[in-house]
């Protein structure tokens, strides 16, 4: 008994489903199974998918154990019929059924696991993390500031309003150049954010794609191109210095009232 597997469309760019196609002495059976893939992601003659897919491992496990289950369909056949002389042959409908059987199951367990290791799934259990106080600043130790848990809450707002807009699908293998371009044109063209504000919203991508990185739910790392850059520029914040502020607030504006109420509550603004 032959296993292979095939794609749908080997020629496209697009995932693919994937079919098993089972070859018993004269017979073959197809099915296709809950799978895809794209076709750069597939090595057609080592049957087997390439390292720059995300998860590759595992899903290389996946493929060695349908082609265990199949071997496995063929031995407890032959097993349930081991007292007879001449076994019959395994029945290409009985291989089929059982076959679909197998590749469609999935529970909702595994559909919960799945979703989980998506970029929007592991990024609500990045945000809990911080927000429960198991994720730490790396170096301080300490629980991360309301004021970061605020950053990286505005970061997913607005790669979920890109993704919206623009129907770009955002996955963890798409964050590539291309992604940045058009993240960081949409950002100062579309939304004409300063500089900065821009620079930090890329940071705190970076940092999220490190940590899924790190905790092995993606192999892609063009977030750490020299391209891929968080972009910044010099402030020219205007602030004043506590002799000017005492100076301020020590001039005698009585005989203008108007002027005197708003010079104490900017004074105010200043110390709060």
């Amino acid at each position: 008994m032959k296993v292979n597997f095939n794609l749908k469309n080997p020629k496209g760019t697009d995932k693919t489903p994937i079919f098993v196609t089972v070859v018993y002495k004269t017979k073959r059976v197809r099915v296709q199974t809950n799978k895809s893939i794209k076709p750069g992601e597939w090595n057609k003659d080592e049957q087997k998918a390439r390292q720059v897919l995300s998860g590759y491992s595992s899903f290389n496990k996946w493929l060695k154990d349908v082609d265990a289950y199949v071997s496995q369909i063929e031995m407890d056949w032959i097993n349930s019929h081991s007292k007879q002389t001449a076994p019959p042959s395994l029945p290409i409908e009985l291989l089929k059924e059982k076959l679909r059987v197998y590749l469609s199951k999935e529970d909702k367990q595994e559909r919960e696991n799945n979703q989980k290791k998506s970029f929007w799934g592991y990024y609500e259990t990045f945000l809990y993390r911080m927000k429960n106080g198991t994720r730490v600043h790396l170096e301080k130790g300490t629980p991360m500031a309301p004021k970061t848990i605020f950053q990286f809450e505005n970061l997913k707002r607005h790669l979920q309003e890109f993704e919206h807009k623009t129907k770009f699908k955002i996955e963890f293998e798409n964050i590539d150049l291309v992604f940045y371009k058009n993240f960081v044109d949409y950002l100062t063209i579309k939304l004409k954010l300063a500089p900065n504000t821009i620079g930090k919203l890329i940071t705190n991508l970076k940092v999220y794609m490190r940590e899924a990185l790190e905790d092995g739910l993606t192999s892609n790392n063009t977030f750490t191109h020299r391209k891929f850059k968080s972009i910044n520029s010099k402030s020219d914040t205007v602030y004043l210095t506590t002799d000017e502020i005492m100076a301020l607030q020590g001039l005698d504006l009585a005989s203008q009232p108007r002027y005197e109420r708003v010079r104490d509550m900017f004074v105010i603004g200043c110390y709060t």
